[in-house]
């Protein structure tokens, strides 16, 4: 990563949520397949592309689906595990470059392999190609899943021509784009795959100002925890003029220190999650498995990010 000014003087803490996150029962399995698909194919795809140690791709898969999808049938939380590793080592090797025609070409191929547009050139692409080509998807979850899949494409192209051009942005800029940018769109519809009886109460919810709301705020605080668990890192990521704690350090008056922006994102953070936990509440009546399975996303992403703080991401500072 592309340190942030003065991010070596900077202590970060644990950044966890009030939400208490559950885990499939079936966490083990999921974490066996994720490392035998990783020992056995996906640490060569890896190669070359990205550092797969740094990556941390045995713990993106099944322990990242269990995680988010507790309640999800075994065989699709399963599969679905196999997209968010291609996935997000396509996300990697974009936040690794600073060239705008490399990054498009990147995300043209993801959208190719989302819509099955062209046979996929490269091993990853084929992996994401065969998710979407999967017989079991019920045709309204299956182009829900993509119109989000295209929501994560077209932020992050702005996000990253943000990055590039050093454009001057806001926390209301950043809490507009930066849920599509990492693919809230995407991880919370992916519930109506990996659990289809809920399907149709979640497309509902999807339409209430309520579900708005949580998505906007709850993407914004899975984003500052993203990025909190950038700044002391080690990976070789060009994000630091978009995270959020450089943001707040860029806007704050003459004097106040990256430390005081850190602190002022961890403060937001729980700021957000009081209004979530309202919102929550408010959806949960209408519609109480769109409530939950949102819940248990927004909790197990958080979780998930404080898990591998020290592996893929830096370690807790206390």
């Amino acid at each position: 990563m592309a340190s942030s000014e003065d991010a070596t003087r900077c202590i970060v803490p644990a950044v966890t949520s009030r939400f208490a996150p559950r885990q499939h029962p079936a966490d083990d399995a999921l974490r066996r397949h994720t490392l035998q698909f990783c020992e056995t194919r996906f640490n060569t795809v890896a190669r070359g592309k990205y550092d797969a140690a740094a990556g941390g791709y045995a713990e993106v898969g099944g322990r990242f689906v269990s995680l988010l999808y507790p309640e999800g049938e075994e065989e699709r939380v399963q599969v679905a595990s196999l997209l968010m590793l291609a996935w997000v080592l396509v996300d990697d090797r974009i936040d690794a470059s600073l060239d705008t025609d490399h990054i498009n070409r990147i995300l043209d191929e993801l959208g190719d392999a989302v819509w099955l547009k062209t046979p996929a050139r490269e091993p990853e692409y084929h992996i994401i190609a065969d998710f979407f080509g999967r017989s079991d998807w019920e045709p309204g979850t299956l182009r829900r899943c993509r119109s989000g899949m295209e929501s994560y494409i077209d932020g992050t192209r702005v996000w990253r021509a943000i990055e590039i051009t050093e454009k001057p942005i806001t926390v209301d800029d950043y809490m507009n784009i930066r849920p599509d940018n990492l693919g809230w769109d995407i991880l919370l519809p992916l519930h109506s795959y990996v659990a289809p009886a809920a399907a149709a109460e979640h497309r509902a919810a999807e339409s209430t100002d309520t579900y708005r709301a949580i998505y906007r705020d709850t993407g914004t605080c899975v984003g500052i925890a993203l990025d909190l668990g950038l700044v002391n890192g080690i990976r070789d990521n060009h994000t630091a003029w978009t995270n959020i704690d450089a943001i707040l350090h860029r806007s704050a008056p003459k004097g106040r220190s990256h430390q005081d922006a850190v602190d002022e994102a961890i403060a937001l953070f729980h700021g957000l999650e009081e209004r979530i936990k309202a919102n929550l509440t408010a959806l949960e009546s209408p519609f109480p498995s769109a409530a939950a399975g949102l819940r248990n996303v927004y909790a197990g992403s958080i979780a998930w990010i404080h898990e591998l703080r020290g592996r893929r991401y830096a370690a807790v500072d206390t």
